[in-house]
């Protein structure tokens, strides 16, 4: 029987980008998700499935660089940078 792979029907998850992403701008390491409490506490008000630090990682990381790159390279085009 076929199975289909993860990455063929997986959905990305809005909540979890949003997590990854306020997780990295708090500059707090991902590896707090390991925290059960922390974990709890965030289960517990949010009503969503905690995704574990490693998922965040393969899966949204990424993505949150190459848009914090893009929006770099958006702001610096057509301005001169100086060298030192």
């Amino acid at each position: 029987m076929f199975k289909a792979s993860a990455s063929s029907n997986y959905k990305k998850s809005t909540f979890s980008k949003d997590l990854c992403k306020a997780i990295l701008c708090a500059n707090i390491s991902l590896h707090k998700l390991i925290n059960i409490e922390f974990r709890s506490f965030l289960g517990k008000y949010t009503l969503y499935d905690i995704p574990m630090e490693s998922t965040l990682r393969k899966t949204y990381v990424d993505d949150y660089q190459n848009e914090t790159m893009d929006c770099i390279r958006k702001s610096i085009i057509g301005k001169k940078i100086g060298s030192l």
